[in-house]
């Protein structure tokens, strides 16, 4: 073939090449710290194993989040300058929103150390859009949210019927801000702090913590003799 025949081919060729369509191009790998958060089938399972560790108890019904709450195995979550309760929260029971307002004391160590970390850093101010939740809670929200928990098996179980679990909205958050929260929650889930996953489909971060989150997360320095 001659160069004045090739010539028109080989314009033709990369003309296509730069009008590919952008779902064609190779997707650009993702940090290291969102593949940490990308969540798997296991990862509601780790939860699980989690809570069975620690002996962490499932609520069942209203009646048993009062005794908790009573009890102070369940403390208030209020509004901070750092992060705030969605309006939505509880509203599968709208009679008792109240009630769901509540987590174990180390959700509240969390949000206060992490959450104030990231506000004073970045000036996000963290939406709260679920915590505790009992199986009854999980049942009735299930029936029309396709991604929600089934309970079909021990594995299965939702974390937030321990009451050890919050989700925050990610949608709302600055550029800047849910870069660095990615980090930080990948970060403390190397530690063993938290089990974390990014619900993209949901707009949230789904987080779980351990009971012994303060410990691991600020781990005591080792003295050098």
């Amino acid at each position: 073939m001659g160069i004045r025949n090739a010539a028109p081919l080989l314009i033709l060729a990369l003309t296509l090449l730069h009008s590919t369509p952008a779902a064609a191009q190779p997707r650009r790998s993702r940090s290291a710290s969102a593949a940490v958060l990308r969540g798997s089938r296991g990862a509601l399972a780790g939860e699980n194993e989690l809570a069975d560790r620690h002996h962490l108890s499932r609520l069942r019904d209203e009646a048993e989040l009062r005794r908790f709450i009573a009890a102070g195995l369940l403390v208030p979550i209020a509004s901070t300058d750092a992060y705030e309760l969605d309006p939505t929260l509880g509203e599968e029971d709208p009679d008792n929103a109240a009630l769901y307002a509540h987590a174990r004391p180390w959700v509240r160590a969390f949000l206060d150390d992490v959450f104030a970390e990231g506000h004073r850093l970045h000036g996000d101010r963290y939406r709260i859009t679920s915590m505790v939740r009992t199986l009854a809670y999980q049942r009735s929200l299930r029936r029309h949210n396709p991604f929600a928990a089934t309970g079909r098996t021990r594995d299965e179980r939702s974390s937030h019927m321990t009451g050890s679990t919050v989700d925050i909205r990610s949608t709302e958050l600055s550029p800047a801000g849910i870069a660095w929260l990615r980090n930080r929650l990948a970060e403390l889930e190397r530690a063993g702090a938290i089990r974390a996953t990014e619900e993209r489909y949901n707009g949230c971060f789904h987080i779980m913590v351990a009971p012994d989150f303060e410990r691991r997360a600020h781990p005591p320095r080792r003295r050098h003799k």
